[in-house]
């Protein structure tokens, strides 16, 4: 078995600038929290994809269910440079979105994630 600290270890020697470790419990307050931050205009969602995302909220919110033998999860974070001030209130102003270009050095990054599991 890997421990956290070595998740960690391995996620920041491949470029990652946050890797958290957690439970596959249930996040009870996911839900209240991403709806509050729609309510707030804090995440897009002008996207068919977020759309999507929404409407499964509560299914997201407990891995069991899309993880089925899932001990922990991952969350993983990279920082990529943003001209500005980032501003979620302003509908059409590119903020915390990632380029399609930035998907495929993602991808690579995700595979070699799949190297420590």
């Amino acid at each position: 078995m890997v421990s956290a600290a070595e998740v960690k270890k391995y996620g920041a020697k491949i470029g990652l600038d946050i890797v958290g470790v957690t439970s596959a419990d249930p996040f009870p307050e996911y839900v209240k929290i991403v709806q509050n931050r729609i309510k707030n205009r804090l995440v897009p969602i002008e996207s068919q994809e977020a759309e999507d995302i929404f409407k499964r909220l509560n299914f997201y919110s407990e891995p069991e269910k899309s993880l089925l033998l899932a001990r922990s999860v991952l969350s993983l974070g990279m920082r990529f440079f943003m001209n500005g001030n980032a501003d979620a209130t302003r509908p059409g102003v590119p903020c915390g979105r990632i380029g399609r270009h930035y998907w495929r050095f993602l991808r690579r990054v995700m595979e070699k994630t799949s190297e420590i599991s």
